[in-house]
């Protein structure tokens, strides 16, 4: 009874199509993939890198990182539109991952969209509050559009996160600007 039962699973089987994809002891991990893709990533190899990551999206549905990476090398292609897309796949698999937050700002704050990359930026401090960048680029933006209040007290954040870096200098006169600005409301 027991090659009865064999044979027919196994009929079965082939009539619906399972079972006859041979499996392989060497296929590739989502790891393998993703690493393949970072090193295609860093030699410039940015059609390699694309694949692979897809290939590690397909097999892998819950790692926030590969979207968010095929998002940097979709952008770095030129190809805004799509960069979007994946960061925002990256966004539902961890919606607290504050760097695709982040380069969704950059993208808005290029595109001109400046409401919406405050938003996003906001989201990206709101998630990592020590993020040195989201927290350079709002203040930028808010300062820029002239909401003193909420810009002075991130460019005190930033240079107490960064005392000595490249940007400190301009984030002072920011300060400095933003005290001068609400002392004269």
């Amino acid at each position: 009874c027991g090659e009865l039962v064999q044979e027919t699973c196994g009929a079965l089987a082939s009539l619906t199509g399972q079972l006859t994809l041979p499996l392989s002891h060497d296929m590739v991990s989502p790891e393998d993939l993703f690493q393949r893709a970072e090193v295609s990533e860093v030699s410039g190899d940015l059609a390699s890198a694309e694949h692979f990551y897809r290939a590690a999206m397909a097999v892998d549905r819950a790692d926030a990182a590969i979207p968010y990476n095929l998002g940097n090398v979709l952008d770095a292609q030129g190809r805004r539109p799509e960069a979007i897309l994946a960061y925002y796949e990256a966004l539902q698999r961890d919606p607290d991952f504050a760097e695709a937050w982040f380069n969704l700002g950059v993208i808005d704050e290029e595109e001109g969209r400046v409401p919406n990359a405050i938003q996003h930026y906001q989201a990206a401090v709101s998630k990592q509050p020590n993020f040195a960048d989201a927290l350079y680029n709002l203040a930028l933006l808010l300062t820029e559009q002239e909401v003193y209040d909420a810009a002075g007290p991130l460019w005190e954040r930033f240079i107490r996160l960064s005392p000595h870096g490249p940007d400190t200098a301009r984030a002072r006169r920011c300060v400095t600007l933003c005290r001068m600005a609400q002392s004269a409301l």
